[in-house]
C-alpha cells in the first residue's frame, strides 16, 4: 500500500511552491506515494497557471480540499490530480515574492501544525517539508530556529536528531541550531555517548545490521593528543570507551577535515559531527543534502537548502533534491521505520 505523505508548502514567498508543483508534475512521484499538499490553494493554482504557460508542467488538476471528510474521500485520486489541503483562509494576494513576510511565517507554522494533526488522525503517514524562512517565522511570533524545533515541541519528542544524507554519506549532528558558545558550554561526555547509541540504533533500523560509526573531534587535528585542546581526551574518550563496552563499532575522534573523504570512500557508514557548520559545509561542497529528522513519532524529510528568495518567481528552481526527499520519505515509511 502506498503511504500518504503530507507535503507542507513552506514559505509562500520562496521556491517551495514551485518545487512542489514541479515534483508532482512527474508521474513517478505517485508510484512512490499518495501526496497531499498542505498549503494555499489560490497561490499554488496561480503559480501552476504560470508554469503551464511556460511549458514547465503538464496539464494538472489541482483540487482544493477544505475538510477532513473531503480529504478522506479524495485519497483514491492519482495523477494528474493534486490534492491541496487548505482550510486556513489565508490571503497572499499582496505578498511580494522573494521577500521576508511575517504572514508567510505564520502560514508556514500553520501548515506544520496541520500535518501533525492529520498524522495523529491516521490520515497521513509522514511528511516532506518545503523550506521555511526562520526570520519570517519569528516575525510572526513563533520563536523557533527551524522546523525541527517546532516538530520536537509539538510532538513532545524526547530526543530529535537530524540525519543528513547525500549519496552514501550519512551525518548525525550532536548539535545543530545553537551558537558555538552554547555548544561548547553544553558539550559533555554523556551527550556524546547518547548520540553514539542513537546513531547505532537508527542505522540498524534503516537496514545497516552492523554500523561502522565515526565521530569527528572538535579541535583542529582532533586535539593532537591534548596539544591543541583536551576535549577529545576528557569528553570524547570516556563516551567512546563506554560505547565500545556495549559492542558498538565506534571509531575516533578523528580530525573533521579528513573524515568526510574516508566516509565517502566507504570506510565508515556515518559521521557524528559536533556542531552545525562542521557537518553542513563539507556536505554542501558535495551537493545539496536531504535531511531525515530522527526521533519523531513519524517519518519526516526535508531538503538541505533554504527558501532561495533570489530564485523565487523566476521559474528556474531545480526540484531534483525535493524529489529525492519525497522518495526517501516514502521508502522509509514503507520500511516502517519509526525512529
Amino acid at each position: 500500500m502506498k503511504p500518504v505523505i503530507g507535503i507542507t508548502m513552506g514559505d509562500a514567498a520562496g521556491i517551495g511552491p514551485e518545487l512542489i508543483l514541479k515534483t508532482l508534475n512527474d508521474k513517478k512521484a505517485y508510484k512512490e506515494c499518495k501526496p497531499v499538499v498542505i498549503g494555499n490553494y489560490n497561490l499554488l493554482n496561480k503559480l501552476y497557471i504560470e508554469l503551464r504557460k511556460k511549458g514547465l508542467v503538464a496539464s494538472l488538476n489541482l483540487i482544493m480540499i477544505d475538510s477532513i471528510t473531503k480529504l478522506k474521500t479524495s485519497l483514491n485520486l492519482s495523477y494528474p490530480n493534486i490534492l491541496i489541503y487548505d482550510d486556513f483562509r489565508l490571503n497572499f494576494e499582496y505578498m511580494k515574492i522573494g521577500q521576508v513576510n511575517k504572514e508567510c511565517g505564520k502560514a508556514s507554522i500553520l501548515y506544520l501544525n496541520k500535518v501533525v494533526d492529520l498524522i495523529n488522525r491516521g490520515i497521513i503517514d509522514g511528511t516532506c517539508s518545503a523550506p521555511v524562512n526562520k526570520e519570517a517565522i519569528n516575525l510572526a511570533g513563533y520563536h523557533y530556529n527551524g522546523q525541527t524545533e517546532f516538530f520536537t515541541e509539538i510532538t513532545g519528542a524526547k530526543k530529535v536528531v537530524p540525519l543528513i544524507i547525500i549519496d552514501n554519506i550519512r551525518i548525525f549532528q550532536l548539535t545543530a541550531h545553537i551558537s558555538l558558545k552554547q555548544m561548547l558550554l553544553s558539550l559533555n561526555s554523556e551527550e556524546i555517548f547518547k548520540i553514539i547509541l542513537f546513531a547505532d540504533d537508527s542505522l540498524r533500523k534503516i537496514g545497516i545490521p552492523a554500523p561502522r560509526i565515526s565521530i569527528a573531534g572538535i579541535n583542529p587535528h582532533a586535539g593532537e593528543n591534548g596539544l591543541i585542546g583536551t576535549e577529545e581526551i576528557e569528553l570524547f574518550k570516556p563516551a567512546i570507551d563506554r560505547a565500545k563496552s556495549e559492542d558498538i563499532n565506534i571509531n575516533g575522534p578523528f580530525p573533521a577535515d579528513s573524515l568526510f573523504l574516508r566516509v565517502k570512500n566507504g570506510e565508515f557508514d556515518c559521521i557524528i559531527t559536533i556542531y552545525h557548520d562542521q557537518a553542513t559545509i563539507a556536505m554542501k561542497l558535495l551537493g545539496i543534502p536531504i535531511t531525515m529528522t530522527l526521533g519523531l513519532p513519524f517519518i519526516r524529510t526535508s531538503v538541505g537548502h533554504g527558501t532561495a528568495y533570489d530564485l523565487a518567481g523566476l521559474y528556474i528552481a531545480d526540484e531534483s533534491i525535493f524529489k529525492k526527499s519525497l522518495k526517501i520519505c516514502a521508502e522509509s515509511i514503507k520500511k516502517q521505520i519509526k525512529i
